[in-house]
């Protein structure tokens, strides 16, 4: 797969372009616009998406493995089956986000809004920090070995 520059990608987005499918390893989004793009089944393993505004995206299926996403704004963002393992999701807003059987193995999300988050299906295991207060067996999310 092609590799795209950070200005690529945004010229892309802004076009409207779908970036469904795409190659986005390692890429520098910090503080990107991504509102609504259609990131769906894409390889963002490792990609720097800190503060990154990723509200109402499709990130389904994505592999966002080792990604950083602190004090991205995922609200509504659809991240059903992604690949969270070991992600940095710390002080992220995901108001309202799908995480339907999404893997958040290891995942450090504290501080992180999961106020109305759909975690059903979700799994994680005892690496995952969660946010203070948050209940994720009571929310529906599987504790894996």
């Amino acid at each position: 797969m092609a590799e795209f520059t950070r200005e690529q990608i945004l010229e892309k987005v802004a076009a409207g372009d779908n970036l469904s499918g795409i190659d986005l390893r390692v890429s520098k989004l910090e503080l990107a616009n991504l509102r609504a793009v259609n990131l769906s089944g894409a390889d963002l393993s490792g990609a720097n998406l800190y503060f990154a505004k990723l509200t109402d995206a499709d990130l389904s299926a994505a592999n966002l493995q080792l990604a950083v996403l602190d004090r991205a704004d995922l609200t509504g963002a659809f991240l059903t089956r992604a690949n969270l393992r070991g992600a940095s999701l710390e002080r992220a807003n995901l108001f309202r986000a799908n995480l339907w059987n999404a893997r958040l193995e290891g995942v450090q999300c504290e501080g992180a809004n999961l106020d109305r988050a759909l975690v059903t299906g979700a799994t994680y295991d005892k690496m995952t920090n969660w946010p203070k207060g948050f209940d994720p067996e009571e929310a529906g999310a599987v504790l894996v070995d």
